[in-house]
């Protein structure tokens, strides 16, 4: 089991991620095929973050698809 880190009122500390690691996560789902769900759990994410990258206003699955 894996421990994740907390503030002192124990909720689990915001995550940051590079564009890279976005790009590879939205790859993931439009070129390998793999739900959304899927990756979400294979990379310990919420299902809402991968569809914000996506589809949100950052556009990163537009760069992850030219990449």
């Amino acid at each position: 089991m894996s421990t994740m880190a907390t503030d002192t009122k124990g909720r689990r500390l915001r995550r940051t991620f590079t564009e890279e690691f976005k790009a590879g996560a939205v790859r993931l789902v439009l070129e390998e095929g793999k739900t959304v769900g899927q990756v979400a759990r294979d990379l310990d994410l919420t299902e809402t973050a991968l569809r914000e990258w996506s589809t949100g206003p950052g556009r990163i699955a537009a760069r992850a698809a030219r990449a």
